[in-house]
């Protein structure tokens, strides 16, 4: 017997894998708005000052981590599942990419940085 419309669950897995995209992608506007609304000035490179800063910017590093762990795991679940949404996480994660490198790359990596000391091996 047909399943129901009622008893389908989440729906078909390609409407799932698209909204995992969505998803990846919301995650990484959410990351570069807290980049652009944070227009804070480049701070020194020593470690006290440095750690002074994030403290200060405490905020923008949620966005960050959450692009680091979430959305990886949800964009490898969205891939498995084939279809025209691989194209847009593709796109999604390129376009990421270079506005993180061409505007936002010594904040980001700042951000690294103080992540790895406090929370590195």
């Amino acid at each position: 017997m047909p399943r129901s419309r009622h008893n389908q669950g989440l729906g078909h897995p390609r409407r799932i894998a698209r909204y995992l995209t969505a998803l990846v992608a919301a995650l990484q506007l959410v990351t570069l708005g807290a980049m652009w609304a944070d227009p804070a000035s480049q701070p020194l490179n020593l470690l006290p000052f440095e750690l002074f800063w994030a403290w200060m910017h405490k905020p923008s590093f949620y966005p960050v981590i959450a692009v680091l762990t979430v959305a990886p795991a949800l964009s490898v679940l969205a891939w498995q599942v084939r279809g025209p949404h691989r194209i847009g996480l593709a796109c999604c994660w390129l376009a990421f990419a270079a506005v993180i490198y061409f505007c936002f790359y010594e904040r980001v990596a700042l951000n690294l940085r103080i992540l790895w000391w406090r929370f590195g091996v």
